[in-house]
């Protein structure tokens, strides 16, 4: 009688175990944050580099931006400036009646402005101004708080500016100036010159025009 070898019967505790070693690596979990953290910073970054050059643009080419950089932004160093009316943007110029100007020290009235400049000079690092006219100015001074004085300096013997500054055409109307008792009293002094000069100052060049 033949005799059948045994069935080996291998219990499912001696199964072969997996390997250690092909586990998932704990370093995984944290060169994925890294990761995700490089790449939410770069897109905050794009969308701030967006904002500000959005921003830049509509203070330039809108009219609405127009009108935030010169009424809104002086007012949060002290200085407050409206108008009546004003038209166009600040890259291709503007031009309004009846503005006002209100500093700590004086109150400045113009009945008109009109600026003009050629933007595009700026990538040849000059700033060329075309015409800057204001019509009849009057300045009203305010009495100011005594303050500690200071020795003058004086003037610079020279001025070294970034850009080359040129300026075509400047003019304005009569210019009054006197303080508020003067100005109820009737007694402003007021300038009356007439005429058109040339002038070279600091590397500024350009002509200016008064109307008596």
């Amino acid at each position: 009688m033949n005799r059948q070898p045994d069935a080996t019967i291998t219990p499912p505790e001696a199964a072969a175990a997996p390997d250690q070693n092909n586990g998932p690596s704990e370093n995984k979990p944290e060169k994925s944050l890294w990761r995700r953290m490089l790449w939410a910073f770069l897109l905050g970054l794009l969308l701030l580099v967006a904002a500000v050059a959005g921003a830049a643009a509509w203070l330039a080419a809108t009219e609405s931006g127009l009108r935030y950089g010169l009424y809104k932004i002086p007012s949060w160093f002290g200085v407050n400036i409206s108008s009546k009316t004003l038209q166009g943007t600040l890259w291709k110029g503007f031009h309004g009646d009846g503005w006002r100007v209100e500093t700590e020290g004086a109150d400045i009235g113009i009945t008109r402005f009109s600026f003009d400049w050629n933007p595009r000079e700026l990538t040849q690092s000059k700033l060329h101004i075309k015409h800057l006219i204001a019509g009849d100015i009057q300045i009203v001074t305010k009495p100011v708080p005594p303050s500690e004085k200071k020795p003058a300096s004086g003037l610079p013997e020279s001025v070294s500016l970034p850009v080359e500054v040129a300026l075509d055409k400047l003019e304005t109307g009569k210019i009054s100036v006197g303080s508020r008792v003067d100005r109820h009293a009737g007694n402003a002094q007021v300038a009356r010159l007439a005429g058109q000069v040339g002038f070279e100052l600091f590397g500024f060049a350009g002509n200016v025009a008064f109307g008596g």
